[in-house]
C-alpha cells in the first residue's frame, strides 16, 4: 500500500467532500420532487429519504462535535436569519408549486385557500429552520470554546514540563 503525503490526503478529502455534496443534492432533489411535486407515497422514496437524512445527521453531528458550523459563515443571529430565510423561500416555493399543481380546489381559491396554506407553511418552516440553526450554532460555539480551553491547558502543561 502506497503511503500518501499531506497534499494527496487533502486532495482525497476534497474529492470525498465533492462526492458527498453531489450525492446529497441529488437525493435532496429526488426527495423534494417525489414528496412535494409528484406527491408520491413515502413508501416509494423512503430509502432515499433515509439515506439523505442519515447523511445530514452524520455530517451535522461530526462537524458540530468538532466545533465547526460552516466553512464560510460564522454562527450568529444574522446568519441564522439569512440561512433560514433562504431555506424557507426555496422550500416554500417547492411546496407551493406542488400544492398548486396537484390540487384543483387550491387553484380555484388562491386568496382564500392557497395563500394562507403557503404562508402558514412558510412561517412554521422559518421558525423550525431558525431554531435548528440557532441550536446548532450555539452548540458549536460552546464546543469551540471547550476545545480551545483544552488546547490552552495542554499547551500550558507542555510549557511547565
Amino acid at each position: 500500500m502506497k503511503k500518501m503525503d499531506e497534499r494527496q490526503r487533502l486532495d482525497i478529502l476534497k474529492a470525498e467532500r465533492a462526492a458527498f455534496y453531489v450525492m446529497w443534492l441529488i437525493l435532496a432533489a429526488s426527495v423534494i420532487i417525489q414528496a412535494y411535486i409528484l406527491e408520491r407515497n413515502i413508501r416509494e422514496y423512503g430509502w432515499e429519504l433515509a439515506a439523505f437524512l442519515a447523511g445530514c445527521i452524520v455530517y451535522i453531528c461530526a462537524s458540530t462535535r468538532k466545533g465547526i458550523w460552516d466553512t464560510r459563515i460564522k454562527p450568529n443571529k444574522k446568519n441564522y436569519f439569512l440561512c433560514s430565510l433562504v431555506g424557507t423561500i426555496l422550500f416554500t416555493a417547492v411546496f407551493a408549486i406542488g400544492k398548486y399543481r396537484n390540487y384543483e380546489t387550491v387553484r380555484a381559491d388562491i386568496p382564500g385557500l392557497f395563500l394562507p396554506i403557503v404562508l402558514i407553511f412558510g412561517g412554521v418552516l422559518f421558525v423550525f429552520i431558525f431554531a435548528a440553526m440557532a441550536i446548532s450554532g450555539e452548540y458549536v460555539k460552546h464546543r469551540e470554546r471547550k476545545i480551545m480551553k483544552e488546547l490552552e491547558e495542554e499547551l500550558e502543561e507542555e510549557e511547565d514540563e
